[in-house]
């Protein structure tokens, strides 16, 4: 499912339009969900199980308009450096190289991830209010300062992916002249470096809706996480678990930290690599009378 903004259409529409579009039907728009996985080290509570899925369901419902704010921006930026450029002139395609710029794509991130961001507030919040050491603490926390950190981030993110785009074309440029092409010649192995895609080394590029969608997933995974330790700092939150959607999409990285417990501010912090779908919970959250969570072999 990709989501199309329409003229009038805000990311917050189209964003409740694909989470109705999730919860209402069930079916999930980024990825599948495995109907066999392997068995977990440890037994989560029905309590854990409710919140992880609901946190998955929400972010598979909310990539979809992140994945469409980034090729919009990628396109724009790209776009005007064509315009721009005139690439039959090296000197005119140097002056457009110079001025391509984060701005687009950092600001497509920082408003398609604020409703990102305050879902996993609003999660976190749930979790800990319905958790007997927190009931009477938790009154809608929102932290402002992970959220300033987020759009740093984002910033710095943008900033990295146009300058390597820029080095790369430059370093065309100087290798044409070198080479003693024509601004025509240079302006041809130009268009071919952007028909690459999105350079995300110098030896490899992905076509501009795969690395999109890469980014988009990952950067909500990303903002939903930051959120819910953020409000999990504030609440004066002891220790959190690793949690993965354990399914057969799970990588061996992730399994092996599954169910693992950590103090707040220690421990590997999913998302731990790209594309990553786990989450925290904390330990709090998880105790449910006869339906605790326990590892495997533990009070058994």
């Amino acid at each position: 499912m990709i989501v199309q903004l329409g003229e009038d259409q805000t990311l917050e529409e189209a964003r409740s339009a694909a989470l109705r579009f999730v919860l209402e039907t069930k079916a999930p728009v980024v990825g599948h969900l495995a109907e066999a996985a392997p068995p977990r080290r440890w037994r989560p509570s029905k309590r854990l199980l409710h919140i992880e899925r609901e946190r998955f369901n929400h972010k598979v419902a909310m990539t979809p308009v992140v994945v469409a704010a980034i090729r919009h921006a990628m396109s724009e930026i790209f776009g005007e450096f064509r315009l721009e450029a005139n690439l039959r002139e090296d000197d005119k395609q140097k002056k457009a190289a110079n001025k391509i710029n984060a701005a687009p794509l950092a600001a497509a991130l920082k408003k398609s991830l604020r409703p990102v961001y305050e879902e996993g507030v609003r999660s976190a919040n749930a979790e800990l209010g319905a958790t007997a050491r927190f009931v009477s603490r938790v009154d809608e926390i929102n932290p402002t300062g992970a959220l300033d950190a987020l759009y740093a981030r984002t910033l710095e993110f943008a900033r990295e992916v146009t300058d390597r785009e820029k080095v790369g074309i430059k370093d065309i440029l100087l290798r044409s002249i070198a080479d003693g092409l024509s601004g025509v010649e240079a302006g041809e192995r130009i268009s071919e470096y952007l028909a690459e895609g999105i350079h995300v080394n110098t030896d490899r590029a992905l076509n501009l809706d795969s690395w999109a969608e890469m980014v988009g997933r990952t950067e909500v995974s990303q903002a939903h996480n930051d959120a819910i330790f953020a409000v999990y700092e504030a609440a004066g939150v002891a220790q959190w678990r690793f949690m993965t959607s354990e399914d057969d999409r799970t990588c061996p990285e992730c399994e092996d930290l599954d169910g693992e417990v950590f103090d707040l501010n220690e421990g590997e912090e999913p998302p731990i690599h790209v594309l990553c779908r786990c989450t925290s919970v904390s330990v709090e959250a998880g105790y449910d009378g006869d339906d605790g969570d326990v590892l495997a072999g533990e009070g058994e």
